[in-house]
């Protein structure tokens, strides 16, 4: 995740790691699952140069592509049904 949108997110109250580096995407995907993330957003090259962020639910496994300008509101209302 672009340090940037994670500081973001984390001032506004909502955790977020951040998984670089040379392990396959398989296994950084298998890391969020097993550290209990609900959500988990890729953002690769690709994603950077659109505008997007790839926005995966982990129980449903469901994926969609986001604005990034969007991101921090989708992920506050998405948390927010969960607790509810």
């Amino acid at each position: 995740m672009k340090a940037g949108l994670a500081g973001e997110l984390r001032s506004r109250g909502i955790r977020a790691s951040s998984l670089y580096g040379s392990r396959s995407m398989k296994a950084q995907m298998r890391q969020a699952n097993t550290s209990g993330a609900p959500i988990t957003l890729i953002l690769g090259e690709d994603e950077m140069e659109r505008g997007v962020v790839a926005f995966r639910e982990m129980a449903t496994g469901s994926q969609s592509e986001v604005p990034a300008d969007e991101i921090p509101l989708l992920l506050a209302r998405k948390l927010a049904e969960r607790s509810e």
